[in-house]
């Protein structure tokens, strides 16, 4: 079943949110992020079919990103869709959702709602921005001018989730 797109994922959120939220482009993006790397975490693989790129205010996916960054700095208030062109006509393909049996994923995703959904983006940013966090060590390793569409490596999230799992005792 697994791993999903970046989309299905955040729609999972906004699904949890209901419609009353303040689930902003910046939040549904580290939330996003910090489902993927917990799913490492707890069951050792991954969540998310796509790449996360380390940008200024922390990761994102680039898939993520287009989808939302109509919302500005404003509440995202649809479920996101995935759009294609054919014949130069878009048309929408589909909304992507996880699998409604995949209660492991579902669990991750809710328990990182439970976690994390009441702060801040600013706060979720300065969680993923933390020293030692995979995004950290690219930020570092380009002494803070990190090249564009500079990919965060999967084994970093890996690693970074199980040691977190370890050092709280669960794993």
């Amino acid at each position: 079943m697994k791993p999903y797109s970046a989309l299905a994922v955040a729609n999972e959120f906004l699904d949890l949110a209901g419609g009353n939220h303040d689930l902003t482009p910046m939040k549904l993006m580290k939330l996003v992020f910090l489902a993927h790397g917990w799913n490492y975490g707890f069951h050792g693989d991954s969540l998310i079919n796509e790449v996360f790129q380390a940008w200024k205010y922390g990761p994102v996916s680039q898939s993520l990103y287009e989808a939302v960054r109509k919302y500005g700095d404003d509440p995202v208030t649809e479920p996101l869709t995935v759009v294609e062109a054919w014949n130069f006509q878009p048309m929408v393909k589909d909304t992507p959702k996880i699998d409604p049996c995949d209660s492991e994923s579902r669990s991750i995703i809710r328990m990182v709602w439970e976690s994390y959904g009441e702060l801040s983006a600013v706060r979720l940013s300065r969680i993923t921005h933390e020293q030692g966090t995979p995004w950290w060590d690219v930020n570092k390793k380009y002494g803070g001018n990190i090249p564009r569409w500079e990919e965060i490596p999967e084994d970093s999230i890996r690693n970074y989730y199980e040691a977190k799992m370890k050092e709280d005792g669960n794993g």
